[in-house]
């Protein structure tokens, strides 16, 4: 009986610490993802930037971009002209700390791309999630504050 008593609260505290230990998940879905910049992808220049991010690149056009993702189908909408794009999104790799998505844009399925989603490890500052869509000649760039639990 005694070891018995052991083997269950051994087992207690093993899934007590594999829940409490557990990374965060990193996927695409239930995020509030922030705008911060738009690339020329063949140089990497920023083209359109979030007001935020004005002082940093002078030479950026500003632009009100939000994203939602959500079932396979990843929306990003202009509010400064109303104009929303849909793609959809499905999983191509996971690993422990980032998932990599093809998208297409639903409109035209010729044009692809891929997402990517990680942590990004920020010096002094909080850590957040990282979204980084690449489609066409564009990279688009958006995060959200990682919330410690």
């Amino acid at each position: 009986m005694k070891k018995l008593t052991t083997l269950l609260l051994s087992a207690c505290i093993l899934i007590t610490l594999l829940t409490g230990c557990s990374s965060k998940v990193v996927e695409i879905e239930e995020h509030n993802w922030k705008y911060s910049t738009i690339q020329n992808r063949e140089n990497g220049q920023v083209i359109y930037c979030s007001t935020e991010n004005k002082k940093l690149y002078e030479d950026a056009e500003v632009l009100d971009i939000w994203c939602s993702a959500d079932d396979g189908i990843l929306l990003i909408s202009n509010n400064n002209t109303q104009e929303t794009w849909s793609f959809t999104y499905s999983l191509n790799s996971k690993s422990s700390n980032s998932c990599l998505y093809d998208v297409r844009y639903s409109a035209d399925n010729e044009v692809s791309g891929m997402a990517t989603v990680g942590i990004t490890d920020k010096a002094n500052e909080n850590d957040e999630y990282t979204l980084i869509i690449t489609i066409d000649d564009y990279v688009l760039n958006f995060a959200e504050e990682l919330k410690n639990s």
